[in-house]
């Protein structure tokens, strides 16, 4: 996969907005916490995502029957439409959404960062730092 100026995935008109802060923890931190704040189009990209991962993953003879599953569920995106937004990867799709929900709803506000290090807590209701120890409650 390509990337762009600031070593992000995909290429520089699909990273409408870096942010240094931004890296692979705080966008799973984002995605996973704060999913209610996606779109149901971005929802319903999310899951066609971690859907042809978990296929990617699996033996040749669970992943037909898993693949009538995901069908089945419309896990599967076919609207080619949709698809377009995956066109620089999930990995820049999943780094693009989480910027944006991070841009609209409050930026810092969202974070659960600890008042010692400034790290990233493992979730947004921990009062204790995974990486420094501290204690906060």
């Amino acid at each position: 996969m390509s990337t762009n100026r600031n070593g992000r995935p995909g290429n520089r008109a699909a990273v409408f907005c870096y942010n240094a802060d931004m890296n692979h923890e705080t966008v799973e931190y984002i995605l996973t916490y704060f999913s209610r704040l996606l779109s149901d189009q971005e929802k319903l990209l999310l899951r066609h995502i971690q859907s042809t991962e978990k296929l990617g993953a699996m033996a040749d003879a669970s992943r037909q029957r898993m693949l009538l599953l995901f069908q089945r569920k419309n896990w599967l995106i076919m609207d080619k439409h949709l698809l377009e937004r995956l066109a620089d990867g999930p990995e820049a799709f999943l780094y693009n959404t989480a910027v944006a929900v991070f841009n609209a709803h409050g930026r810092e506000k969202l974070l659960n960062l600890c008042p010692r290090c400034g790290r990233l807590a493992r979730t947004p209701n921990a009062r204790q730092c995974r990486h420094c120890g501290h204690d906060w409650h």
